[in-house]
């Protein structure tokens, strides 16, 4: 998939393209860059979706991410801020939680989603299974 990315493009707008070819992942943008492996403190979070990227990154010139299923979570992270000045975070979905993906940058944007979608999928009994060695 190809990001177009310009000044006047939203922080939700390319969220939800994002969010359309990797349904159970998400970008949040951040007020402060990080390292590989690292997280980002939720207080630096921009929570307003409907800012223009030029007013996080008023440098930003107008351009385009390519972003493959097999490229590289920190990759994405990386080239957001590189060539945007925009700091990311990619979140996947694990049940009814978002959990930022920093301990597994290396994974690749496939195996994220997969590990969220099946986070989702699991069959559940009604019963919880019982583990006869603690009995004594």
């Amino acid at each position: 998939m190809k990001l177009n990315i310009s000044p006047t493009t939203t922080i939700a707008a390319i969220q939800e393209e994002f969010q359309d070819k990797y349904p159970h992942l998400s970008l949040r943008f951040f007020q402060k860059g990080h390292g590989e492996h690292k997280a980002t403190h939720s207080k630096f979070l921009y929570n307003d979706t409907g800012l223009r990227l030029s007013a996080i990154s008023p440098d930003l010139k107008q351009g385009e991410i390519d972003i493959t299923p097999t490229v590289s979570t920190w990759s994405v992270e990386k080239t957001f801020e590189e060539k945007f000045g925009l700091h990311v975070q990619v979140f996947r979905q694990e049940g009814a939680l978002w959990l930022e993906t920093s301990t597994s940058d290396d994974w690749t944007l496939e195996k994220q989603n997969r590990v969220a979608y099946n986070s989702l999928h699991q069959d559940v009994d009604d019963e919880p299974e019982i583990d006869y060695r603690e009995q004594a």
